[in-house]
């Protein structure tokens, strides 16, 4: 191994995927001890990266390719040793590609279909053109991580990254239910939604808080005044992991707020379209899988679930 001095990882994508690329930043802190480590991704993963103390943080302002070619021109000028990148994307590979570090190991496709979550993918090596290094899909995302990790060398053991949120512990509640996401493929559709508030809130008399953006509760105005709801319009970060902290039950999509339960080991119930919750789960210890073929989701059948587990 080549004496290193600087490390650059990508990550560009959703708040989740940044929050699991925080995991490869003590294994190589410790196993190289003196070195930089740099990263990028964009202004909304701020709070995250600043808190993993990073050397130097790039942020891709807009992501757009003018903004990326500026940003790679910088990237370029600093002549890293390694590049890495573990989640697959259009930006993420881009950059990658366009870097120009002596190696570059990492994930490359730009999961433009919607079975990327059950594809394998191959690892690419700078140096190792026909390495046949593969993710699958039924692997831990931490094997994501150190799969990289080790083809460079890194051998110390990856583990989840918990970060040590102060946060707001005054809110109390049965369950919290966040089923939006950006994607359209991971989130439960309105009229799903809506059923669920009510079956909970009103026949099962729980006390529920609805995370979601400002578009999302305000086009639900028929739950103003259920009796036993709180609505939570874009929490920071303090007062999501409070409410996630403190709920006896977390029910949630493929989003980030799933990735702090799933950091402190809260009771969660993972709504599922793809086959993929070895890959946000850290392990699956007090974690259970409801399944869903489309964007709607049968607050009935849920219910029964729930009950049949005694998650509550």
């Amino acid at each position: 191994m080549l004496q290193l001095k600087k490390i650059l990882l990508i990550s560009t994508n959703a708040l989740g995927d940044t929050y699991l690329t925080c995991a490869a930043f003590k294994p190589i802190q410790d196993f190289f001890k003196k070195i930089r480590i740099d990263i990028v991704s964009t202004e909304s993963a701020r709070f995250l990266l600043d808190a993993v103390g990073f050397d130097n943080l790039y942020l891709l302002k807009k992501k757009s390719f003018t903004d990326m070619h500026s940003l790679v021109s910088k990237i370029r000028k600093t002549k890293y040793d390694i590049v890495f990148n573990f989640f697959p994307g259009q930006m993420n590979t881009s950059i990658f590609k366009l870097s120009n570090a002596e190696e570059k190991i990492g994930f490359t496709n730009f999961i433009k279909k919607k079975s990327w979550h059950n594809d394998e993918d191959v690892l690419k090596i700078k140096s190792q053109p026909k390495s046949k290094n593969t993710w699958k899909p039924e692997d831990n995302y931490l094997d994501r991580i150190s799969l990289p990790l080790k083809s460079a060398g890194i051998e110390t053991e990856v583990c989840k990254h918990v970060f040590n949120f102060p946060y707001d512990g005054t809110s109390n509640y049965d369950i919290v239910l966040h089923l939006f996401s950006s994607d359209a493929n991971r989130k439960i559709n309105i009229d799903s939604v809506k059923k669920i508030i009510f079956q909970f809130c009103e026949k099962e008399d729980k006390k529920i808080c609805l995370i979601g953006d400002e578009k999302e509760i305000s086009g639900m105005k028929e739950l103003k005044g259920v009796k036993n709801l709180q609505t939570e319009v874009n929490p920071d970060i303090k007062k999501l992991a409070g409410l996630i902290l403190n709920t006896k039950l977390f029910i949630g999509v493929d989003s980030f707020p799933i990735h702090i339960a799933d950091a402190y080991n809260i009771k969660t119930l993972g709504i599922f379209y793809y086959d993929n919750e070895r890959s946000v789960f850290q392990n699956m210890e007090n974690k259970y899988i409801f399944r869903v073929t489309d964007n709607s989701l049968n607050a009935e059948e849920l219910l029964k679930f729930i009950k049949t587990k005694k998650l509550f």
